[in-house]
């Protein structure tokens, strides 16, 4: 498994207040907890590592209804994993590869309801 870490970032990351859960879409399973995310991207602190370079489908759990919904469906792929603090975690940056309209709106109005700038 590849692991490396990259500060490479074309736009202001917010830090939430609330961490919204991110599960893969098919199972449910936890990926982790949003920490901070933009319109095209998402660090999450995960009990699992993630591969470098891998796609991911994923439901971000909201933390109330946007648009009649409870959660909206993602396609992201990990840019890199890093050990966090504590050590039991994983620091995972993920882009967002299918940010239509509406998920930008979206992600956009989570970071406006839970975000401080970071």
């Amino acid at each position: 498994m590849t692991i490396m870490s990259t500060s490479n970032r074309s736009e202001e990351r917010k830090n939430t207040v609330y961490n919204s859960k991110l599960v893969h879409a098919q199972s449910g399973d936890l990926v982790g907890y949003v920490i901070d995310l933009s319109d095209s991207g998402i660090r999450l602190m995960s009990p699992e590592p993630q591969e470098v370079g891998s796609e991911l489908e994923l439901r971000l759990e909201l933390p109330e209804q946007i648009n009649g919904q409870d959660s909206i469906e993602l396609t992201a792929a990990v840019r890199w994993c890093e050990t966090d603090i504590p050590p039991d975690y994983q620091a995972i940056g993920l882009e967002v590869l299918n940010a239509t309209d509406e998920v930008v709106l979206v992600l956009a109005t989570v970071q406006g309801m839970l975000s401080f700038a970071h």
